[in-house]
């Protein structure tokens, strides 16, 4: 028993309701209608991890800018919120709040160190939503999505080394304050964290979309009796 593959017209008088199935099956069994669900799948997930890092990355901002990463007594009329970048005082008699840029960094290694690190995480996710952005628009179909993974979490281990180091030294940052971590450091840590998380879910989620099986169209057969 042998099995041969039709021609044009066979095939067509078999099927003739789906023209993709007869064009695939002609063009030796590409599976085109798979192909195009997996590049519209591609896209989806570019763009979806494209806003979620670039709302991770507000959410960043806000904490690096905040005042509120250590806070706590400063004197006994006073309290204090001290950040990367700003520092506020709170009059407790007379209710008045004042803020400056906080400069300790220029004497301080570890401070600056910190400060540091947690710029340059914000701004490699912003390079990273920039990319996810262009790579959805000009290259949707791209198959290369470990670059953005490696970069995110490059990205979150920078930022979490920086909350690290202010965590564990910024006690000793003035000798008449102490205070406790704030929600300031606690929102930078965590949309660092959740950038990772994120990216490395949909990377999970693009390879389990690749490694489905694919249904390719089988060409009608017919047996030739000798």
């Amino acid at each position: 028993m042998a099995q041969y593959r039709p021609d044009k017209k066979q095939l067509k008088s078999s099927c003739p309701a789906d023209p993709s199935i007869i064009s695939a099956a002609l063009s030796g069994g590409a599976d085109l209608p798979t192909m195009k669900m997996s590049n519209a799948v591609n896209e989806r997930i570019y763009l979806w991890t494209g806003f979620g890092l670039f709302a991770l990355f507000l959410v960043s901002v806000v904490g690096l800018g905040s005042p509120a990463w250590r806070s706590g007594r400063y004197g006994s009329e006073q309290s204090i919120e001290v950040g990367l970048v700003s520092r506020c005082y709170h009059e407790m008699a007379t209710k008045q709040h004042r803020c400056s840029p906080f400069m300790l960094g220029s004497q301080v290694a570890w401070f600056e160190a910190s400060r540091i690190l947690c710029c340059l995480s914000a701004v490699l996710i912003f390079t990273l939503v920039v990319s996810s952005a262009f790579l959805h628009f000009v290259d949707g179909k791209r198959q290369d999505f470990h670059y953005i993974v490696v970069g995110t979490v490059f990205s979150a281990a920078l930022g979490t080394s920086g909350c690290i180091v202010f965590a564990a030294r910024s006690n000793s940052m003035l000798d008449t304050f102490s205070g406790d971590l704030s929600w300031g450091w606690a929102v930078f840590l965590t949309s660092q964290l959740l950038a990772a998380l994120l990216v490395v879910c949909f990377f999970y989620l693009l390879k389990a979309k690749r490694r489905r099986p694919r249904l390719r169209p089988v060409a009608p057969t017919r047996e030739i009796r000798f």
